[in-house]
């Protein structure tokens, strides 16, 4: 994990945080997966991933989270802090997928709720006749 930290800055020359990824996959696949051995591991993550753009973010943990290299009870603790969730609440493709595996339910927003109510009335049997 540490060489994906170091690939999101660009202060450490290459970034090529999807080359990084792609070792993770491979460590994946075996079985591997990220534990957490203190805060500070989660606490140098963060700083990487709030220096890149939210679209960024979104594609690289979403990377992550379908390979299978962190488990979602670290994933979770991972997105606790308001960066985090800032990113988490991003309009970027992706970012609902990330939202659920944090463990944070979507929720609508009142206008599309009352759309949604709206479209399914005017689908109803009994508007055809029937």
């Amino acid at each position: 994990m540490h060489n994906f930290e170091s690939s999101l800055d660009s202060r450490f020359g290459s970034c090529d945080p999807l080359g990084a990824i792609e070792c993770l996959e491979i460590a994946a696949a075996a079985g591997g997966r990220w534990r957490l051995r203190d805060e500070n591991q989660l606490r140098y993550l963060r700083r990487a991933i709030a220096r890149i753009s939210d679209y960024s973010a979104v594609e690289y943990l979403g990377e992550l989270i379908g390979c299978g290299a962190i488990e979602q009870q670290v994933f979770a603790e991972l997105m606790r802090t308001p960066r985090m969730k800032q990113i988490l609440n991003a309009r970027t493709p992706g970012v609902v997928r990330l939202r659920e595996f944090a463990g944070i339910r979507t929720q609508h927003s009142k206008a599309h709720t009352r759309n949604y109510r709206r479209t399914l009335q005017i689908r109803s049997p009994s508007s055809f006749g029937g």
